[in-house]
């Protein structure tokens, strides 16, 4: 199936999920460099599209979409917001592959291409093991303590029908034999290349309530980019996300130095 045909799909299969039909959905927010908002609307029937828009944050732009796509529905701007998202990651070509043909793929492209490749960081296992060792180096952090990270991940999709990895579960014995990949990421570790798609509807809760599906509410979402935006692994403080002059003095500070409070402010929790 086709990279557009994979997102249909699960676009078409969310939106009868919540009881709607395509024509009813008037809002539309592609993941970066997989659709365009004219097309998806074209290939759905989505006749009235009052609010589109694409976050161009790489893999954090399904979160921040969620934010964007709230702040749509509660101003009005559209009544439900659709988010497909998908890709041939496994039939099609690979993350590496991307990056290398197409530098405006994932922010910071270019800076992969020129800074990265010609000393063999060529893939984002790569770029994000300099991250975490450095995590290692500055907190203590253990093997383990990464592996709890795979094995609870492992765990969430025994619950998923649909998951890959369903029926195949994972120890931290299994985690800690597995090949090293890049130090100190091992073969569990690294994202699933796989063919798939997803896609949610956005409404408010009041319209919501009228819906055929049962809701799942928002309590707050935050987003930010670090500085610079386009650079991961040679940042000056890697650490740093978000705008420090709002971070709660309590919060704890292995996580964060700097990152985005929105999400618990808005949800009217603590971090």
């Amino acid at each position: 199936m086709t990279q557009l045909g994979l997102q249909l799909q699960a676009a078409t299969r969310a939106i009868a999920d919540a009881g709607l039909r395509p024509p009813e959905i008037d809002g539309l927010m592609p993941f970066p460099n997989l659709g365009s908002a004219e097309e998806m609307a074209a290939s759905l029937g989505v006749r009235k599209l009052r609010f589109a828009a694409t976050i161009n944050m790489g893999g954090a732009a399904p979160v921040a979409s969620l934010r964007a796509a709230a702040a749509a529905v509660t101003a009005g701007i559209a009544t439900h917001v659709l988010l497909p998202a998908g890709w041939n990651g496994y039939s099609g070509r690979r993350a590496r592959e991307t990056v290398a043909m197409e530098v405006h793929s994932i922010p910071g492209g270019a800076i992969a291409r020129d800074y990265y490749f010609p000393h063999g960081f060529v893939a984002p296992p790569q770029w994000y093991a300099l991250i975490a060792r450095r995590h290692m180096h500055e907190f203590g952090t253990t093997s383990e303590q990464l592996g709890a990270i795979a094995v609870a991940m492992r765990k969430h999709a025994q619950l998923n029908p649909q998951a890959v990895m369903r029926g195949k579960p994972l120890t931290l014995e299994d985690y800690l034999a597995s090949p090293m990949i890049t130090a100190p990421y091992r073969l569990f570790d690294c994202c699933l290349e796989t063919d798939g798609a997803a896609a949610v509807v956005v409404t408010t809760a009041e319209r919501a309530r009228d819906l055929r599906a049962r809701a799942v509410f928002l309590m707050g979402a935050g987003a930010a980019q670090p500085y610079p935006a386009d650079d991961i692994a040679t940042r000056p403080d890697i650490f740093e996300t978000g705008d420090r002059g709002h971070a709660r003095p309590s919060s704890p500070p292995l996580p964060r130095r700097r990152r985005s409070p929105g999400s618990s402010r808005r949800a009217g929790t603590a971090p």
